[in-house]
């Protein structure tokens, strides 16, 4: 028989009653794909790499930079709540997305904001 001790697996208590299955879903420290937090994130991350493949277009830049914020926030603050997230493979993908949707959209709408700064400059000649 083996003694070691199951990670994934919270510690048992004489004088708690076994948890329901909404409890057991919403509040599982040691099984974060059963957290709705994580799935939000990997389809935040999802619909910011969506508006990334648009990103020519200057309204989809702008949407992806938009929710890339949010999708990193989620992301680390279920990862600072439960450390066991940050290596389940909807996090680590939703928040790459995000960062992506940061970096690229931003780079975009800067760009994006020049070219029209640089019209306006040349139409005022």
């Amino acid at each position: 028989m083996n003694n070691e001790i199951d990670p994934y697996t919270p510690p048992a208590s004489d004088n708690q009653a076994p948890p329901t299955p909404v409890e057991n879903y919403l509040g599982d420290d040691y099984h974060p794909w059963k957290r709705g937090r994580t799935y939000t994130v990997f389809i935040m991350g999802m619909v910011t790499a969506g508006f990334l493949m648009g990103f020519f277009h200057p309204l989809f830049a702008l949407i992806a930079l938009i929710s890339g914020i949010p999708t990193v926030v989620i992301a680390n603050k279920e990862i600072d709540e439960f450390p066991q997230a940050a290596v389940h493979p909807f996090i680590k993908w939703g928040k790459l997305c995000g960062k992506l949707g940061l970096i690229v959209g931003g780079i975009s709408c800067f760009l994006w904001l020049l070219v029209l700064v640089v019209a306006i400059a040349v139409l005022a000649l």
